[in-house]
């Protein structure tokens, strides 16, 4: 068999209600020559019983059966197994269209891309309607419409990038010349993995078009989580923070990584239950007061949500400004 033209990495862990629809429209694919890598991590449900079907059925599905290790852990295992041109990532209880990875394909080949990035849509599970909101569109200027560009060309938008790797390819000799995988043990693992090919890619691509769809807040998902898993965030980024700061090219959005951290931060806060509220804003406000004077004045001047962090308690907070009209005025920051 020649190279594949893209390896497809699929972590799998108890989804035996939604794994026959991911898995259908991978290998309905219109781009034919695709390795499809599924890595059980320690399902109980039948969700390996259905991997196996599957592989019975199409030679191109692979199969690593681990025990419970997280997706970053299953990832990384199977970004050493693949031989792809490039490198893709599907969650298990998602679906892609038709037509994904043939467009993909097609523009980092045409304009030699190292990632190339689609928009996507949203999956409600409880009402079953499929949206897409301004945040899963692409957050670049039009000019960059079939034509490449660089992190370079993008700096104030380039932290408004959906940090899911699932919607984008990945060259593969990229990821192996910088050795960037997914930090293990941690929840928003993608976010280091995503920025690092972003950042080290010469050139990058983009279809305006959904063609990826996220189950989102499926119940059980990590997205879902609103417990001490929140807590995650602050590692992953300073593990982001440390690759920037050590790139003297990157220090020009090093302003731009901080206002990205600010925007994260009160993201989950919002997202995390009641009892761990006041920790949580504890350790956002110590992180900031790491901060070097310039960028704290810096974002003191431009930035509401890191005033509001500094000069307020999370009581008043919570009590005058987490408000439906609040909230809105928060999200149009973003």
């Amino acid at each position: 068999m020649n190279q594949a033209k893209i390896s497809v990495i699929i972590p799998v862990f108890n989804v035996e209600s939604y794994l026959r629809q991911c898995l259908d429209s991978v290998i309905s694919q219109t781009l034919k020559e695709i390795e499809i890598i599924c890595i059980n991590d320690g399902s109980t449900d039948h969700s390996l019983k259905i991997l196996n079907d599957y592989a019975s059925k199409d030679n191109r599905i692979t199969i690593i059966d681990n025990k419970k290790k997280g997706q970053g852990f299953a990832r990384n295992i199977a970004i050493k197994k693949a031989s792809g041109e490039y490198l893709s990532f599907v969650d298990s209880d998602d679906w892609i269209d038709i037509n994904m990875f043939q467009e993909l394909y097609e523009s980092a080949k045409q304009f030699s891309s190292d990632v190339t990035i689609c928009e996507f849509e949203l999956y409600n599970p409880k009402t079953g309607i499929i949206s897409q909101p301004a945040w899963t569109k692409i957050p670049i200027t039009g000019k960059f419409d079939n034509h490449p560009f660089h992190w370079s060309d993008i700096p104030e938008t380039l932290f408004l990038i959906n940090s899911g790797p699932w919607n984008k390819i990945f060259k593969t000799d990229l990821i192996n010349s910088i050795d960037a995988g997914f930090a293990e043990g941690l929840n928003f693992e993608d976010i280091l993995f995503v920025f690092k090919c972003i950042l080290n890619a010469k050139t990058m691509t983009y279809i305006r078009k959904p063609l990826y769809v996220n189950r989102y807040l499926r119940p059980g998902s990590i997205t879902s989580s609103r417990g001490k898993k929140q807590f995650d965030i602050f590692n992953v980024l300073q593990l982001l923070e440390n690759e920037i700061y050590q790139d003297k090219k990157l220090t020009k959005i090093r302003i731009r990584f901080q206002e990205y951290k600010v925007s994260q931060f009160f993201d989950h806060l919002n997202q995390v239950t009641i009892k761990y509220k006041k920790q949580f804003w504890d350790c956002m406000k110590f992180e900031f007061t790491k901060l070097d004077k310039e960028t704290n004045d810096y974002l003191l001047k431009h930035n509401a949500k890191f005033r509001i962090a500094m000069k307020n308690s999370l009581f008043y907070y919570q009590t005058h400004l987490y408000s439906g009209m609040f909230l809105n005025f928060l999200i149009r920051l973003r």
